[in-house]
């Protein structure tokens, strides 16, 4: 028997951070709502400006999961940013 564990699998923000949007746009999470899109590409681009591979925690690229949750839902429920099959 053999096995495999990942503690933080956070190791590359240069690409993971853009994934945010590109799997909310794969996955349809805006529901085709181009301000909702715009808001988070605008969001994107702030992070780019200031992203290096040297830090891994950006508060410019962290601002893009939570614009993502709070336009994903209302008052009291956005999606459940480990599984968007459930909301949070």
């Amino acid at each position: 028997m053999s096995g495999l564990l990942i503690g933080n699998g956070w190791i590359d923000p240069v690409h993971q951070y853009p994934a945010y949007h590109a799997f909310s746009l794969k996955e349809d999470l805006y529901k085709g709502d181009e301000k909702k899109i715009a808001e988070v590409e605008a969001q994107e681009a702030k992070c780019h400006e200031t992203l290096t591979n040297e830090h891994v925690d950006n508060d410019q690229c962290e601002a893009i999961l939570q614009r993502i949750l709070s336009i994903t839902g209302d008052s009291s429920h956005c999606v459940n940013m480990y599984d968007i099959r459930l909301t949070d």
